[in-house]
């Protein structure tokens, strides 16, 4: 809005303002009405949506992300919309780029590399995200944290004298390269070498915890899930196939498996 000439911040007596010129507000107070309120709101949505989605997939085409905009998250909007949208979130300050027919996160370092690495898992389907976690994800600067995150935050506190958001950044450094496809012993040296360590036992232990990290980052060449997440399913696909038909069901209804999953 700056850039445009639109919209300013000032500071008065220690506070922060908006500024708007009283021309500007006059024509606002005059046009906003239900209906731009509504539009407002589902362009928001479509940009905060977009973030998100590319926060955990990391690259998509322009016509793939469209997709998922309309035919997932059932918005009723045109192509054209979204993609000048998708320019309004580019220049508002989200986390994305785009370039030509494609849009990935500012983390992604090799965008073809990743959807070329993508294209191989073809039996992976993309994760499925509700829009409160995309909403979420949206946000510049996002970290998603999990257990295994905050496991190695505790055990590195417990070994050294470090600064809370410093120690975050390093983890959330290590996440990107795992996301990235770096070599895994790669990406655990670099994240060592900030640390002076002074046993072999300390080491290993911190290389386990890192290992832990990797194997529940949300990866972009597996399409959002984690590689654990991966191994979950396929040691579930393998159970259910070995599921006799008059067994118990293994999705917990009690009921037998003939007359539940197994129909």
């Amino acid at each position: 809005f700056r850039n445009r000439g639109i919209m300013f911040t000032s500071v008065s007596e220690g506070k922060l303002y908006a500024v708007i010129p009283k021309e500007l507000c006059d024509i606002i107070k005059n046009k906003f009405n239900n209906k731009l309120k509504l539009n407002s709101k589902i362009n928001s949505e479509v940009i905060e949506i977009s973030a998100g989605i590319i926060y955990f997939y990391g690259v998509l085409t322009i016509q793939d992300l469209c997709k998922f905009i309309i035919d997932v998250y059932k918005y009723d909007i045109s192509i054209d919309k979204i993609k000048k949208l998708l320019l309004d979130g580019e220049e508002l300050g989200f986390d994305y780029q785009v370039e030509e027919d494609i849009i990935y996160h500012i983390d992604v370092e090799d965008p073809m590399f990743i959807i070329e690495e993508r294209n191989k898992n073809s039996d992976v389907n993309f994760m499925s995200f509700d829009k409160k976690t995309l909403f979420k994800a949206s946000k510049p600067d996002y970290i998603e944290e999990n257990k295994e995150g905050n496991k190695l935050e505790k055990v590195l506190n417990e070994l050294f004298v470090i600064d809370k958001k410093i120690l975050k950044e390093e983890i959330e450094s290590f996440s990107i390269a795992i996301k990235n496809e770096a070599p895994l012993f790669e990406a655990i040296e670099i994240f060592l070498e900030a640390y002076e360590i002074e046993s072999e036992e300390e080491k290993e232990i911190l290389k386990e915890e890192l290992k832990k990290l990797a194997m529940n980052v949300k990866r972009w060449t597996l399409k959002g899930h984690s590689e654990r997440e991966i191994e979950n399913k396929k040691k579930t696909i393998k159970k259910e196939n070995s599921i006799g038909r008059n067994d118990i069901c293994p999705c917990g209804s009690n009921k037998k498996y003939k007359k539940c999953c197994g129909k």
